[in-house]
């Protein structure tokens, strides 16, 4: 049995040496293209795909927003596609030689339905995991940027093992399939109170259904890095509508200015791992010395909806090198209380009536907002009266109380600087006298 065994491994040496020494036609191609599949660089075949490679290379400009198309497509095939139940369909717009490779039944047909049952599998696996709260999704409400479940120190798309939070979505292809199920999980949980409640909505629930999907594709496919040129452009246009288009252009223009320094990723981790907490940092200038370190200390910090100081991630791994955010469930009453409620939001904006804040101004605004509802909150959690109504209408409250913030801390605000209450005083007076046609 012994000396059987040991012709069979000195067979084997034999026949990898030969291998790897002469090397077939056959095995070099497929070497070659598994190294380009597992790298997310294999050839693009629809004409989609192809049509979008030409445009960009024809525009110079799009490199900007869009600097990479290979990559970030082949990585959603692989997630969404390959992995899914969606490799079975026969669709033009789909993959329809994966279908047919599927059922061929030869070796790369066995290998793409292998994908399919463990993807598949996963998908299962992750919409229990996060039916359960051990899996987070994006959690940004449609039509806003933030949520309340942010707060508790744990980052989106990660999952809970042991006591921390580790975030998965930079494990791509299934990064992808993982976060578009727990976003998927968590809507049906909404939908589920909503039916519970009797909460009627504004929309017909076919198009607020439509709407919520087509945000949850969005979140998770602007969420990566290679799309975040895109999704900067996307919230830019977003701010403009809602907030005037001078200070999203000068925005976005510094955002883009920013990146274009070389190795600006690198120095803005370095900078974050000398800095606990997250600036303000509206202008080029003020980007440059938020991604200095060193130098980022000078900068106001940035406040959450409660008015505490946001503080930088914590990575997996060497801070300024790892893209894994890691969390922890957060300590505070009142954090813990809104992050259950699962509420979007918007901070207030930057000017009041019409005059343009700074930074420092700003965060104090923030500062004195977020304590005036932080202590609101913390009397109704002492009292017990917090859980005495319904999820919808703690969140109703809470929307009028932020209401009451935003005005006590604009006069708060007006009070600390008093050239611009005046501003402010005769920007309203203006106002005022154009209403009644005194002007």
């Amino acid at each position: 049995m012994e000396r059987s065994t040991a012709a069979q491994d000195a067979t084997f040496a034999r026949v990898l040496r030969e291998t790897l020494e002469s090397p077939s036609d056959d095995l070099i191609l497929d070497a070659i293209e598994a190294a380009r599949y597992n790298t997310f660089q294999a050839n693009l075949q629809s004409k989609f795909a192809q049509n979008l490679t030409r445009w960009t290379n024809e525009t110079p400009l799009l490199k900007f927003v869009v600097p990479f198309i290979k990559t970030p497509l082949n990585i959603l095939k692989q997630g969404i596609v390959e992995r899914t139940p969606l490799a079975l369909l026969s669709s033009r717009l789909l993959s329809s030689r994966l279908r047919s490779q599927i059922l061929s039944g030869d070796r790369a047909g066995r290998t793409a339905l292998l994908r399919v049952m463990l993807g598949t599998a996963g998908i299962g696996m992750v919409w229990n995991l996060a039916a359960d709260g051990r899996v987070t999704g994006s959690r940004v409400g449609r039509g806003s940027n933030r949520n309340t479940a942010d707060l508790g120190d744990v980052p989106a798309y990660s999952v809970r093992i042991g006591e921390r939070w580790y975030q998965y979505n930079r494990l791509d292809p299934m990064g992808t399939v993982i976060g578009l199920t727990a976003d998927l999980r968590e809507l049906a949980n909404d939908l589920e109170a909503r039916t519970a409640n009797d909460i009627e909505s504004d929309n017909p629930e076919l198009v607020e259904a439509f709407g919520n999907l087509l945000g949850i594709i969005t979140e998770n496919v602007a969420d990566k890095t290679f799309f975040k040129g895109f999704a900067d452009l996307v919230e830019a246009a977003h701010s403009a509508s809602e907030r005037g288009s001078g200070s999203a252009a000068a925005q976005y223009a510094a955002s883009i200015g920013s990146n274009l320094i070389p190795l600006s990723s690198l120095e803005r981790n370095i900078a974050k791992a000398h800095d606990d907490y997250a600036r303000e940092a509206w202008t080029f200038m003020d980007k440059l010395r938020a991604s200095t370190p060193g130098n980022s200390e000078s900068l106001p910090v940035r406040r959450d909806v409660l008015g505490r100081p946001v503080k930088n991630a914590e990575r997996l791994g060497a801070d300024w090198l790892s893209p894994f955010l890691v969390g922890k469930d957060d300590s505070d009453p009142a954090a813990r209380a809104l992050a259950e409620l699962g509420m979007s939001y918007r901070l207030p904006d930057k000017d009041i009536a019409g005059v343009r804040l700074n930074p420092e101004q700003y965060s104090r605004l923030l500062e004195v907002r977020g304590q005036f509802l932080r202590e609101l909150i913390a009397e109704q959690l002492r009292s017990g009266e917090w859980y005495d109504v319904t999820k919808y209408q703690r969140i109703e409250q809470l929307r009028s109380w932020m209401s009451e913030a935003t005005h006590a801390s604009e006069a708060a605000v007006m009070d600390q600087w008093p050239t611009l209450g005046e501003l402010v005083e005769r920007r309203r007076d203006e106002v005022r006298a154009r209403k009644t046609g005194a002007l």
